[in-house]
């Protein structure tokens, strides 16, 4: 009997597609067990993977923040306007394809391009430092989670995937996730309230599980809802040292909103995404985080 879960209709990803659709994290399981062994014996491609999923953070953070500087969309719409417009008919003539104004147009489209995708690193590296790969990694990490956590709380269709409703069979549930029974946070002591728990989707690594908790206020406001994403650990995920808890966060001391900690016990990665982080220290209390914190 085949083990594999992909369609034995489907032809099998190779060469770039593969590490795009690793990048993406749209591998079956049994297509991540073979690039476990893909990148150990061609170390090199876990950086080109390093590069899509930079890329694609970047590209994702520079459409979803401030517009385009002004300076900067004039300087394209230059370039663009500069050239002359020609008839559709015009362009199937060979000769068209010829001359230097189609060459002066495609050039302007390519210039566009590079200039949003230099903008992109640009923005990246002054926010996150010249560690480009891990911190690119871990900004679509963070990113996703943060989202995640807000869009639950407004977005009803996102709770549907909180198919377990019982502490009591999270560790079971969850095991069969991530392949490892996770910690399960002493929910009394913190005075937590569990909320639900679900498969999810989160960047850069094998499958996932996100946990939702309610709590009252350590500082005396509205109760908090924070969220617990634990992930299974492959040759994808950031580098985390274990018994580190890292406290991913921007020059503001704040992640989209959040406050967001990582850390690594065994096989199993932990993002722990709250609003508030006195909020999070009383969960780290409960959940025993290691206590040292290294920012990354």
């Amino acid at each position: 009997m085949n083990d594999q879960s992909t369609n034995s209709n489907e032809l099998p990803l190779t060469g770039g597609a593969f590490l795009r659709a690793a990048a993406d994290g749209e591998l079956s399981p049994a297509e991540q067990a073979r690039l476990e062994a893909h990148l150990a014996a061609n170390p090199a491609d876990k950086a080109r993977i390093s590069f899509e999923t930079g890329l694609r953070s970047c590209c994702c953070r520079v459409m979803s923040s401030a517009k385009c500087p002004d300076a900067l969309r004039n300087r394209i719409l230059d370039q663009i306007t500069s050239t002359d417009t020609v008839s559709p008919p015009a362009t199937r003539a060979r000769s068209f394809w010829a001359t230097h104004g189609t060459r002066r147009w495609l050039g302007a489209i390519a210039a566009a391009v590079v200039l949003f995708v230099g903008v992109a690193f640009v923005m990246n590296l002054t926010r996150y430092g010249a560690n480009v790969p891990s911190q690119a990694q871990f900004a679509q990490v963070v990113s996703y989670v943060a989202k995640e956590h807000r869009e639950c709380d407004i977005n009803p269709d996102r709770v549907r995937k909180f198919t377990i409703a019982s502490i009591e069979d999270a560790p079971g549930a969850l095991a069969s996730i991530v392949g490892s029974e996770p910690t399960v946070p002493n929910l009394e002591a913190a005075g937590m309230v569990f909320k639900g728990a679900g498969r999810c989707r989160v960047p850069d690594g094998g499958q996932s599980a996100h946990l939702r908790f309610e709590m009252p206020d350590p500082d005396g406001g509205p109760p908090q809802r924070l969220s617990l994403f634990i992930q299974q650990r492959t040759a994808l995920t950031p580098d985390l040292d274990e018994n580190v808890a890292y406290l991913l966060t921007d020059k503001d001391g704040v992640s989209y909103g959040s406050v967001v900690y990582a850390w690594r016990k065994g096989d199993v990665l932990y993002y722990l995404v709250a609003k508030k982080l006195s909020a999070c220290n009383k969960f780290r209390d409960a959940v025993g985080i290691p206590k040292t914190v290294a920012a990354r």
